[in-house]
């Protein structure tokens, strides 16, 4: 159910999703193999513009074709007159475990958010126990991304399981990217 739910609801997104995630991770080794110390500023730009400049031009044509109704769709929920209609009415921890526990947390993720949130904190630790400060530094900013887009949509007043999908997304890549030491261990040592 990790994947399937997000591929089932929402098609077109996911899978460009991870395949930009994936061409992230690439990236980032590749960084890693050439040193980020000696790497300058001009390359990492570029090499974040191969990675940024995708996910933009990419949906760019459907957004600026539909701009209007994609507009509507988010506004109207959320701020629109009819905000009232769509707003779910939780107390605050009901907010706040909406996209773990709740609805949305079952619909998108069910009960991987277990061993997701587990894999996280052991990842830091073993990124910091093998002083792995670059990969630790790009760990940081994903945990960073992944609580911004947690707190994004537990503000909403709107609860919808999908609201979360970046949440999720990010979840996930934050713990597949926790295991780097772990899947590398082998590498490093020669077997």
């Amino acid at each position: 159910m990790l994947f399937g739910s997000a591929l089932l609801f929402k098609p077109p997104t996911s899978p460009l999703t991870l395949a930009l995630f994936v061409l992230a991770l690439v990236s980032a080794a590749i960084l890693d193999r050439l040193s980020v110390r000696t790497t300058r500023w001009k390359t990492l730009a570029s090499s974040n513009l191969q990675v940024i400049l995708p996910a933009v031009l990419i949906p760019l044509p459907h957004y600026l074709l539909t701009w209007r109704e994609t507009w509507n769709y988010i506004y109207s929920p959320i701020f629109g007159e009819s905000r009232s209609v769509w707003a779910s009415h939780f107390p605050p921890l009901g907010h706040l475990l909406y996209y773990l526990r709740g609805e949305g947390g079952q619909v998108m993720l069910g009960a991987e958010i277990y061993p997701l949130t587990a894999i996280i904190p052991a990842g830091a630790c073993l990124l910091v126990r093998h002083r792995q400060w670059t990969s630790f530094a790009r760990f940081t900013a994903m945990a960073i991304a992944t609580l911004a887009a947690f707190a994004i949509a537990t503000c909403l007043p709107v609860k919808q399981p999908f609201f979360g999908t970046s949440f999720d997304w990010l979840l996930i890549f934050t713990a597949v990217y926790a295991l780097r030491p772990i899947l590398l261990a082998p590498v490093a040592h020669g077997y």
